[in-house]
């Protein structure tokens, strides 16, 4: 039924069809879960199966059809980075609204890496514990590396298996924002409702824009490969071009998350600590306001080219 919902020639002429799309699965994913497991800890991890399930026969059809149109390699990967950054936004959106609600009902970073990474901010007073930036840079590396190579070798696999990079990582950055918002709601320490979840979203943006392009591009390199297997001769020329390309673009992407980890240990992590969003909220709003609003526009202009 949702084949004939979700038709891969929309999602791939409006990319905003993969945002309705994220949306969509994650809600029906994550109200199938609570059904079955509310009394237990498995509505994250199911609410994550559940999504990349129902997705799967989509994706799989979009990037077909994305290998068969006559196309070089950059925009077929244009309309791939699209639907996954949209499909990410949208099932994004969703996670962070059920964790504001419902925390445990989605899947954390401690629970997916059994390790603490939690933001902790200063309550009455007490400032936050002190981190050894080093140390905590590394984890937060590795932890992300580990993610990227199992999904970009499951990718590689099946093709689609990278989408279980995009929702994994969604409900992730959802809980970690909503956590860091739920800390300041309980000690009264906030201006606005809004603004300050606007703020405290511009903040996470310095350090989850980069992991997510790194995530979206190391998904895209799997695939191209797994593409370059099945469609080309091993050792052929196009089979080299793809792999060429593909091993470029998973450099890159780990390049841009150690960047992205370089600035959420040294830059994300110490404003949430800082309390940035309470006293500079209107500040970091306006410069978030200013980066969507960029973004919005770049989008605009990059969709009629």
């Amino acid at each position: 039924m949702f084949d004939k919902i979700f038709d891969p020639r929309k999602v791939q002429s409006n990319a905003n069809y993969a945002l309705f799309a994220g949306v969509f699965f994650t809600l029906v994913s994550f109200a199938a879960s609570y059904i079955l497991f509310q009394r237990t800890t498995f509505v994250g991890v199911a609410s994550v199966i559940f999504t990349i399930a129902l997705a799967m026969p989509l994706v799989i059809k979009f990037f077909e059809r994305a290998e068969k149109k006559d196309e070089s390699f950059f925009p077929r990967t244009k309309h791939m980075f699209d639907f996954y950054i949209y499909f990410f936004i949208g099932a994004f959106v969703v996670f962070f609204l059920v964790s504001l609600a419902m925390p445990s009902k989605v899947l954390t970073s401690e629970q997916l890496y059994g390790s603490a990474t939690r933001i902790i901010l200063p309550q009455n007073g007490i400032p936050a514990p002190p981190i050894e930036e080093f140390s905590l840079f590394m984890k937060i590396w590795a932890n992300n590396n580990y993610v990227m190579v199992v999904a970009f070798v499951l990718s590689l696999l099946y093709g689609a298996g990278s989408l279980l990079l995009m929702v994994l990582n969604a409900s992730i950055f959802a809980s970690s924002l909503s956590d860091v918002i739920r800390q300041s709601m309980a000690g009264g320490d906030f201006f606005s409702m809004f603004s300050f979840m606007s703020c405290n979203m511009g903040i996470m943006l310095f350090h989850m824009i980069p992991e997510v392009a790194a995530y979206l591009l190391a998904a895209i390199a799997g695939g191209k490969l797994s593409s370059a297997v099945v469609d080309e001769k091993l050792f052929s020329p196009g089979f080299f071009k793809t792999l060429k390309n593909s091993v470029l673009i998973f450099i890159a992407s780990l390049f841009l998350l150690a960047i992205g980890a370089l600035i959420e240990t040294n830059i994300s992590r110490n404003l949430f600590q800082s309390g940035a969003c309470l006293g500079n909220t209107w500040s970091i709003l306006g410069i978030t306001t200013a980066l969507v609003f960029a973004v919005i526009v770049f989008e605009i202009r990059r969709n009629k080219r």
